[in-house]
């Protein structure tokens, strides 16, 4: 049952920053960060958010109330912001309440969000007990699953049938078709793996999709990648740290012609390196690792890119291997090594984002919002923030547990701290002086009419047969398609905000 609630917005009437404020996002929330609690409660996360057609902010929250801790008795609710931070009270916001089955079951904490090209709304459990899909005002969509859920009642056998039980959601998407494409990690007679299901548009399982209804690759804690042709990238590391990666077909079938085999990778002399994160643009792969050492108490950031070919991109750091300290100048810090927070982001410019929850003292009261920026080659880019590093720092401990990029190039973290014991989001400029969807810096086409319904016309074109591809507002690709006399036909698109991109020239368009 969909109930509202109303949440109280604390706004900071002095932020206590104790460096960095300069480089946060002065339009949004006050001086660059929203923070809420619902009302009476205790302990409030923002688990997770994600940005749809409108340039509005979807969140994932969770909290208990001081009589009944964590970590049962969760609140899980789902609000709307507005893309100054503001609540959207015309979306009706989702609580859903504690489970009474305490101790038998515990809580749920909504870590996944996608929004689909139709504005829906799936949202993925950390454990993988639960699947919701919301319309795009909030109510419940009741096309999908039972009443808008998909629950263990159906997971749960689906995976058993297999001889596969899950831990743990690692990501979810909706391809190009409208399915929906679910990376776990699993066990398979006690061994870890990472699989891939693939759900049908109403949250029925599809079992035509790799074998049997799943793909499943050796190593845990994965992340599935889709590229440009719909080709399937997983990365996974097994439990002597080796890290594998391979690519299949858009159903699931291995792909013969990429190299399979697992990454050749030497790690620093005395560290071993665990897998955190993986992204995908371009058809290429980025990996980013916290490379640790049994002696060396200082962790160290290793990024690789792996190209369409799944080699080692050799132009890339030093041979494809960046390995770069958190900070420079400091031997005595700790690094947050839960592997579902850290989060890596690339921006429109294939700059590389590493954010996480960093302590420059080792201590967890100085826990901050943490994030590093890598130029496309590997570089520290020391142009952004101090020598490459924005913090965010307020009162007591700020802890990351989602990142994303905005729209608009900047990055936004999410969160929570404590003294009191908020939820935090932080919205951090980019120092982005290129290619960002409001700020087109080469504009040699023209478009009309903007929005449109129908055709799009383009003016200035190069190549009147050039090859265009239609992105949304999270960077997926939506269509690729053939330009001809001049114009794309674009009437079975969505309505909503897309990026027009021909060569190396984009431009913003709306769909009405």
């Amino acid at each position: 049952m969909i109930k509202r609630i109303i949440f109280c917005l604390f706004v900071f009437n002095a932020i206590l920053f104790k460096s960095q404020a300069q480089f946060l996002d002065s339009a949004f929330g006050t001086a660059g960060i929203v923070s809420y609690t619902p009302n009476s409660t205790y302990g409030f996360i923002y688990d997770a958010g994600a940005i749809n057609s409108q340039q509005k902010i979807i969140v994932s929250g969770s909290y208990t109330s001081p009589t009944n801790p964590y970590p049962y008795y969760t609140t899980n609710i789902v609000q709307r912001l507005n893309s100054n931070g503001t609540v959207d009270n015309t979306f009706n916001s989702v609580v859903m309440p504690p489970n009474n089955l305490y101790p038998s079951v515990p809580n749920f904490y909504f870590t996944n969000i996608f929004i689909q090209p139709n504005q829906k709304i799936l949202l993925g459990d950390a454990m993988f007990r639960k699947i919701i899909r919301l319309n795009e005002n909030g109510t419940y969509d009741y096309g999908f699953g039972n009443n808008g859920v998909i629950d263990g009642s159906v997971i749960y056998p689906f995976l058993n049938d297999r001889g596969l039980s899950a831990f743990g959601l690692r990501n979810i998407f909706v391809t190009n078709a409208n399915k929906i494409l679910v990376c776990l990690s699993a066990l398979e007679n006690q061994e870890t793996k990472t699989v891939v299901l693939r759900l049908n548009e109403n949250g029925t399982m599809d079992t035509t999709f790799g074998n049997n209804g799943v793909v499943i690759q050796d190593g845990f804690y994965g992340n599935l990648i889709t590229q440009d042709d719909s080709k399937l990238v997983l990365i996974s590391q097994d439990d002597s740290l080796v890290i594998n990666k391979k690519r299949y077909s858009s159903e699931g079938l291995l792909d013969i012609s990429y190299n399979n085999q697992p990454l050749v990778y030497t790690p620093l002399n005395g560290y071993s390196t665990n897998f955190v994160k993986a992204k995908g643009k371009d058809n290429n792969v980025y990996i980013y690792g916290i490379s640790l050492s049994s002696v060396n108490l200082v962790n160290i950031i290793t990024l690789i890119k792996i190209n369409q070919n799944g080699e080692i991109e050799t132009t890339f750091g030093t041979n494809g291997v960046v390995n770069e300290s958190y900070y420079s100048n400091n031997n005595n810090y700790y690094v947050d090594n839960n592997i579902s927070f850290p989060e890596l982001l690339l921006d429109a410019n294939n700059n590389i984002f590493v954010a996480c929850t960093v302590s420059p003292t080792v201590t967890p009261v100085n826990y901050n919002h943490y994030i590093k920026k890598f130029t496309s080659n590997g570089t520290v880019d020391q142009s952004f923030g101090i020598n490459g590093i924005v913090e965010v720092e307020l009162n007591y401990s700020e802890r990351i547990r989602a990142a994303l990029i905005t729209l608009d190039n900047k990055i936004m973290t999410f969160g929570n701290y404590q003294t009191p014991n908020k939820g935090i989001i932080a919205q951090i400029l980019n120092n982005n002086t290129l290619l960002s969807i409001d700020n087109v810096a080469k504009k040699h086409f023209k478009i009309y009419p903007n929005p449109v319904a129908d055709f799009l016309y383009i003016d200035n074109l190069k190549n009147n047969n050039s090859m265009a591809k239609i992105f949304d507002l999270n960077g997926r690709l939506i269509l690729s398609i053939s330009i001809k006399n001049n114009l794309i036909d674009i009437k079975e698109l969505q309505t909503g905000s897309y990026l027009l991109k021909i060569g190396d020239d984009s431009q913003k368009f709306i769909k009405k």
